[in-house]
């Protein structure tokens, strides 16, 4: 507002009505089709060690539910990718994550890193995340999903979103349609 001269009113309200592209950190609520619902962050549109940092500490910050982390490679970040990866244990375990989920070859570097404690899958790439992530999720989850766009990590989101719209159009049926079901 100070440096376009506007208000800071006139700047609050033009910007109330502003939400993130999909992947930009949006956080929707979905439905679990056995019942329940969790919240998506979507964070995949890019990812780099700052801002895998900066999603880490918003999850921090979250209300109540547990944390269920999905993080997929840091692409084009040049000869100190190993150690960027590793670098983000500490950030990872400061969530007090219920469990952690990461795709790709540079992620073993992440995974190794990390405290032995943590509940952590480690897969070569997206699809292989979504049989242990869908079962692990519950009723009341936070879940944030974050990496490099070419990772597949929007992927992810998507597949789960669609997860979700058939267990509401599931639910929109009745028992008629979960009768149907098979």
């Amino acid at each position: 507002a100070s440096q376009s001269g506007l208000s800071v009113e006139d700047c609050a309200e033009a910007l109330s009505g502003y939400t993130p592209p999909p992947g930009r950190g949006t956080a929707e609520q979905l439905t679990l089709p056995q019942g329940g619902h969790i919240t998506l962050i979507d964070d995949a549109y890019n990812a780099n060690p700052a801002s895998m940092k900066a999603s880490l500490a918003a999850l921090s910050r979250r209300g109540s539910g547990r944390r269920l982390i999905v993080l997929g490679e840091m692409l084009e970040i040049g000869e100190t990718s190993d150690a960027e990866h590793a670098a983000l244990a500490d950030p990872v375990a400061d969530t007090g994550p219920a469990a952690i989920f990461l795709a790709g070859d540079k992620m073993t570097h992440l995974s190794d890193a990390l405290p032995p404690q943590l509940e952590q899958t480690w897969t070569r790439n997206w699809e292989e995340l979504w049989n242990p992530l869908q079962n692990a999720l519950r009723d009341g989850d936070v879940l944030l999903i974050k990496g490099s766009n070419a990772s597949g990590m929007a992927k992810l989101a998507d597949r789960i979103r669609q997860w979700s719209d058939s267990a509401m159009g599931k639910m929109e049926r009745g028992a008629e349609g979960a009768a149907e079901v098979g």
